[in-house]
């Protein structure tokens, strides 16, 4: 699952996710109907460039392990600062 706010790292660009217009819709397939969600989901590169993927494309690079997609996290020293969590 990816999330709205997040970064993210696909072979070796950074990215922001800035929203994830997702909506629910019942599909037809061959092997029946489902309930698939999906929707544009506006992403600004490093560069400042900005993409309007399908959140479902998006999410299948990601997590496809020959893409090397990653989340990009903060440290838990980062965290703790952040929130003055001490």
């Amino acid at each position: 699952m990816i999330l709205a706010g997040s970064h993210y790292v696909l072979n070796g660009v950074r990215f922001l996710l800035e929203e994830a217009n997702v909506k629910k819709d019942n599909v037809n397939l061959p092997s029946g109907k489902k309930l698939r969600k999906d929707g544009r989901t506006p992403i600004i590169f490093k560069n400042r460039t900005m993409s309007n993927m399908l959140y479902l494309s998006l999410e299948k690079v990601l997590l496809n392990s020959a893409n090397e997609g990653k989340t990009v996290s903060y440290s838990e020293t980062e965290i703790e600062r952040n929130y003055l969590i001490i």
